[in-house]
């Protein structure tokens, strides 16, 4: 079970990894007038999208700060990169959406790329690498060993996740 556990972990990382600058070149040309991506002609301010509710990667501290591993990378390459970083949080599951409405430039938040996002995305190079896991009960907990044992349980995953599929 404690194998699970280190498994589930390392899976909701991929999120992270894939996440980093998913979407840095986008195919949609802008409108005449107009800058690609979130920043609607300001050249020097990378809007940057994350749902900030993964700790360690991704939360919001008790000043309103966004903290934690993600944000260390993201803060790092807009260092690199010569830009002002302006990180936008909203719910996961809008994340792509808002990326080809280009209402952000780029998405942190250990999204794993898949065969849906693959179409809609660009997705950078893996920098953790995870596996699915699932948590239960020690005590008084169902026993499971393999995928298939979680017929019948109600599980929870976060909406738009690769685990929601």
């Amino acid at each position: 079970m404690k194998n699970l556990s280190k498994v589930f972990v390392l899976f909701m990382c991929i999120f992270l990894i894939a996440g980093l600058v998913a979407g840095c070149s986008q195919s949609q040309q802008p409108e005449e007038g107009q800058e690609a991506g979130g920043n609607q002609g300001e050249k020097d301010i990378w809007v940057v999208g994350t749902s900030a509710d993964y700790p360690p990667f991704e939360s919001v501290d008790e000043n309103g700060e966004f903290i934690g591993f993600d944000m260390d990378i993201i803060r790092e390459v807009a260092d690199r990169l010569g830009v002002e970083l302006k990180i936008e949080s909203m719910e996961f599951d809008s994340l792509i959406a808002s990326l080809k409405q280009g209402k952000i430039d780029a998405i942190i938040a250990c999204m794993s790329p898949d065969e849906e996002r693959l179409k809609e995305a660009d997705f950078t190079d893996a920098y953790y690498i995870t596996k699915h896991g699932l948590l239960v009960k020690e005590e008084g907990g169902a026993e499971i060993n393999k995928l298939e044992d979680i017929l019948g349980y109600d599980v929870g995953v976060q909406t738009g996740t690769t685990m929601d599929k």
